[in-house]
């Protein structure tokens, strides 16, 4: 019995579905691939967002209320380093000798690198802060951030109305928290905006209280 062959139409036509099921493959696996991108990068910025706030949160829950110094205060808005927080911390110990203890940490935005930065400068500050110095870089990609402070009504202590704004905050969210302010805010939020991100993203960092640990 002779074997039939395929015919030229039949050849064709199976070229040509097989063309069209590997152009389907191809396309699916690039939509794939695409779309594991996209989830890896959203991962990536979620865990980097993670670490910045508890880095944050552990850093906040050392700062030290003293009337000797200055607690917590917003200095001024600069060009070259952005809006920033300073603050005194106690670290307890460390490795470093020079940073254990009571240090001062400014957090700020550097408009040049685009990166929300900590650096700590030991005490007393008027002799090392020009030659040491340790800054931890929380997130890259920054555009912009603000803080809020939140101060309840103090029902148990009288305030002159001259004071309030002076050396007294004001009650309720406010857009700065002054050096003359001889107390901590009961919350402190901060905004950053990000060029990968849509909506920023907010940093509630609750009560800063006397001690706590830092990573």
């Amino acid at each position: 019995m002779k074997k039939r062959g395929f015919t030229l139409i039949e050849v064709v036509t199976s070229l040509g579905l097989f063309s069209i099921i590997a152009t389907l493959c191809v396309g699916w696996y690039v939509q794939l691939a695409v779309f594991e991108g996209k989830i890896e990068q959203r991962q990536q910025v979620a865990l980097t967002s993670l670490t910045a706030y508890q880095q944050l949160e552990d850093f906040f829950s050392c700062v030290v209320e003293e009337r000797a110094h200055r607690p917590l205060f917003q200095t001024s808005y600069d060009p070259e380093c952005g809006a920033s927080l300073v603050m005194h911390v106690d670290l307890g110990v460390q490795a470093s000798p020079e940073f254990s203890g009571k240090v001062v940490g400014k957090l700020f935005h550097d408009p040049q690198e685009k990166e929300l930065k900590l650096t700590v400068w030991p005490l007393p500050i008027e002799k090392m802060m020009p030659t040491v110095s340790r800054t931890l870089i929380l997130l890259e990609d920054v555009e912009d951030i603000e803080f809020s402070y939140f101060h309840p009504q103090d029902y148990s202590k009288a305030v002159h109305p001259k004071d309030i704004g002076d050396t007294h905050p004001l009650e309720g969210w406010q857009k700065e928290w002054k050096a003359s302010y001889e107390k901590l805010p009961a919350q402190v939020k901060l905004t950053v905006s990000q060029k990968k991100r849509e909506l920023p993203m907010q940093f509630d960092l609750g009560a800063p209280i006397a001690y706590g640990g830092f990573i």
